[in-house]
């Protein structure tokens, strides 16, 4: 892009799953200005076991939760069905679970008990009411 003002080059990125990128497909203008390249989802493994973690460094409790873990970091990945901003989601609405509950740390009865629905529900939920 040119900023016809100052005549300098702005660079613009867009991250996203391939749904993402299906979305930019609709418009052929937007298409043609970004070159794909296709995100995968976050699975369980320890690449995502370190982004957990540092996602725990900013949640504010004050005893560690262990999100990293193989047996939350396992949920998490299934329950936010390997999205990041769903992971965000589910974690701040288990981070308020927790708090809620009196604890200072995020447990398995929080991720399942907090208000958070996975992106398929949603969709199907969508679904429903658009065929009604």
């Amino acid at each position: 892009m040119r900023d016809f003002a100052g005549g300098r080059s702005i660079p613009i990125v867009a991250l996203g799953t391939k749904d993402a990128w299906l979305a930019l497909r609709l418009d052929d203008q937007l298409e043609n200005r970004f070159q794909p390249f296709l995100l995968s989802r976050w699975g369980d493994d320890s690449e995502t076991g370190r982004l957990l973690a540092s996602f725990e460094t900013v949640i504010p409790l004050r005893e560690p939760s262990g999100l990293g873990l193989p047996a939350l970091r396992r949920l998490i990945v299934e329950r936010s069905e390997g999205l990041i901003g769903e992971m965000h989601q589910l974690l701040s609405s288990a981070t308020a679970h927790a708090l809620m509950e009196g604890r200072e740390r995020i447990e398995e009865c929080d991720l399942m008990n907090c208000f958070f629905q996975a992106p398929s529900h949603r969709r199907q939920m969508m679904e429903r009411e658009l065929r009604a």
